[in-house]
């Protein structure tokens, strides 16, 4: 019998992390810095309490001559509450850049995240608790930038 070539044949190191402190969480931050997501592809499902974002996450743990993007899911776990501030979620030309990713606790468990993009939009999380998963969900491909982002020091 035939064995199916999986996803993970095709891509050596996909990434599939897991944060529940704040150490962690610093990872998944700098993984998705300078992380692309349209409106559209942000989903808040108030009934199963998780808001997702799918990203085009730039490589920043590869370093290629040629830079690279992946897809990659953002999971937010046991959410409470969801706002935004200068983002829609409908406009499908409209591009973000994530620049952070922070969790301040408002007791010894539960806080709030928030998400900071480019144009001044933001995201802020009510959160029974800090749980957020990254993981990639498609092979790599070049950034069609072809550039590394750059930031003013």
């Amino acid at each position: 019998m035939a064995i199916d070539a999986k996803y993970e044949d095709a891509y050596s190191n996909p990434i599939r992390l897991r944060a529940l402190d704040l150490e962690d969480l610093q990872v998944i931050s700098t993984l998705c810095q300078d992380s692309i997501v349209l409106g559209p592809d942000i989903s808040w499902e108030s009934s199963k309490r998780r808001l997702t974002l799918l990203l085009h996450r730039f490589r920043w743990e590869e370093s290629y001559d040629e830079p690279e993007r992946v897809r990659s899911l953002l999971l937010f776990k046991d959410v409470k509450k969801v706002s935004s501030k200068s983002l829609s979620r409908t406009d499908v030309n409209k591009i973000y850049s994530l620049l952070s990713l922070k969790f301040e606790y408002e007791d010894n468990i539960s806080g709030k995240f928030t998400l900071t993009f480019s144009d001044q939009a933001y995201i802020l999380i009510s959160a029974e608790c800090l749980d957020v998963n990254l993981q990639d969900v498609t092979r790599p491909y070049k950034a069609p930038s072809k550039t590394k982002p750059k930031h003013d020091e």
